[in-house]
């Protein structure tokens, strides 16, 4: 694993937990969320308060939102 990997998952254990318990959750599902977010404190933030609000979000729904965050639509 890389060390940009490694530093991406435990840039926050919150969000990765969150991530990992999403239904149909896989390994690059979390990497790539928690890599789009490693270095945005403000998009962690909202997609922790996405996946707690909508605890049976899959990852369908969490890509659709993480889209909006960076896309700003």
């Amino acid at each position: 694993m890389s060390l940009k990997t490694e530093l991406a998952l435990a840039s926050n254990p919150e969000l990765k937990q969150l991530l990992e318990n999403v239904s149909d959750s896989y390994f690059d599902f979390v990497l790539g969320v928690m890599l789009s977010f490693v270095d945005d404190e403000e998009g962690q933030k909202k997609m922790i308060a996405f996946l707690k609000e909508n605890p049976n979000a899959n990852s369908d729904d969490v890509s659709e939102y993480e889209d909006k965050l960076i896309l700003g639509y």
